[in-house]
């Protein structure tokens, strides 16, 4: 907060500026005491000079918006003062050595050789680099393998037929976000110039945000087949539609998050493009009226419960068993064996018929008889099948009708 940054890119302004810090109060520590007294108060005014070395000065300069702040042109040449005082002694009063990062120790305690500048970089961080990305890969390894030993342990031991169908290598997002996050991290201690930094830490930045994304992807879908399989064996077939969304609303939540983290972290202007898509909101609300339909729809069906997973319903035209519940479409097969696709926002104004819901099917049926027969044997096979429908265990029995119906033609 003391550093005038505005010349840092801010894509990598906060892993800069908290070296620059540090290497800013090592030059200070190897130049004097600082005593509070000796800097002046004033709020206007030209620069002050902390102390002029061969390299160049620190100073601190009043900025447009009134702060004081340790200036770009003391920002840009820390290395070099920093390089120029190594050889210095901290001064007495000064116990702040051990908290200095372990990567800026190391940088002043390394051989002359592995300062030199051999191709763009030092030779210290082209070694850095081979290291970090190779212990990167076998991070990327050790826990995609740890990962892949724990899927096939669980689905051994585990009865759910479900997760056993899971491939061995599903996890392994994992280890790529797990590579990611390592080389971010390591990228910070190698102190790599700031044009070089920013290409490499924008593309490590943007690979941890899709590793994290692909790797939420597949805990969502190891949850949802856990869940699954319990749906499975209950009775209750509302919980198997609900499988079947849950883990389509949870992706779109995390892709949606995922971006958020994305834009973050590359600093681009996320209020931004909410603002933009607030002003072209009503044209994209127009747009995307058919999904909002479908989805309110989903929703109605799922808390209505107008039907489940395994109903028979006949809808408008359509007629059939519902396989699937989704977001934006029912799938109901039909007794010809096709798949049917019925868009949910046809249920909002739509007469759905749940055959699935009958606590009885009713059976119609007309049993010819010769026109000979005396009516007391038709009143006597009348109530013979009236007892069959007595004696039957799953017939109703408090209404059935059976009766001399009609006199047909033969």
């Amino acid at each position: 907060s003391t550093l005038d940054l505005s010349e840092v890119n801010q894509l990598v302004r906060d892993e800069r500026a908290r070296d620059l810090s540090w290497m800013l109060l090592d030059v200070i520590d190897r130049t004097r005491f600082v005593e509070v007294q000796r800097i002046p108060n004033r709020e206007q005014g030209d620069p002050w000079t902390f102390e002029t070395y061969k390299s160049g000065a620190i100073i601190i300069s009043r900025q447009e918006d009134g702060r004081w702040l340790f200036d770009r042109r003391t920002i840009a040449l820390l290395p070099e003062l920093r390089k120029e005082v190594a050889s210095r002694s901290r001064v007495t009063g000064v116990k702040l050595e051990d908290e200095t990062p372990w990567h800026l120790r190391l940088q002043q305690q390394m051989p002359a050789w592995m300062l030199e500048e051999s191709f763009i970089l030092p030779n210290w961080q082209w070694i850095g680099l081979f290291i970090l990305v190779l212990f990167g890969v076998i991070v990327d390894r050790i826990v995609a393998l740890g990962l892949q030993g724990m899927l096939v342990l669980l689905q051994k031991r585990s009865s759910n037929e479900t997760l056993s169908n899971l491939p061995g290598n599903m996890l392994r997002p994992f280890g790529i976000m797990a590579m990611a996050a390592f080389w971010w991290l390591g990228l910070g201690a190698l102190l790599l110039p700031e044009q070089a930094l920013v290409i490499l830490l924008v593309a490590v930045k943007f690979l941890a945000g899709l590793a994290g994304i692909w790797a939420a992807y597949r805990l969502v879908d190891l949850v949802g087949s856990h869940f699954r399989a319990r749906a499975m064996q209950t009775e209750n077939t509302f919980d198997d539609a609900l499988v079947a969304l849950i883990p389509r609303t949870m992706k779109i939540f995390v892709t949606a998050i995922g971006i958020i983290f994305v834009a973050e972290n590359l600093n681009l202007d996320v209020s931004g493009l909410l603002a933009g898509l607030g002003l072209g909101g009503l044209a994209f609300a127009l747009a995307a009226k058919d999904m909002v339909q479908n989805f309110f729809g989903s929703v109605m069906v799922l808390f209505d419960r107008t039907f489940s997973v395994g109903d028979w319903i006949k809808a408008d035209d359509q007629e059939g068993t519902v396989e699937e519940i989704g977001f934006r479409s029912t799938r109901i097969r039909t007794f010809y064996n096709s798949l049917v696709t019925i868009p949910n926002s046809t249920f909002i104004t739509a007469k759905v018929d749940n055959m699935g819901k009958r606590r009885y099917r009713r059976l119609s049926t007309k049993l010819a008889i010769a026109y000979d027969t005396p009516p007391d044997r038709i009143e006597s096979f009348c109530e013979a099948i009236r007892e069959l429908v007595r004696q039957h265990p799953y017939m109703r029995k408090d209404y059935y009708q059976v009766y001399l119906n009609d006199l047909g033609s033969s």
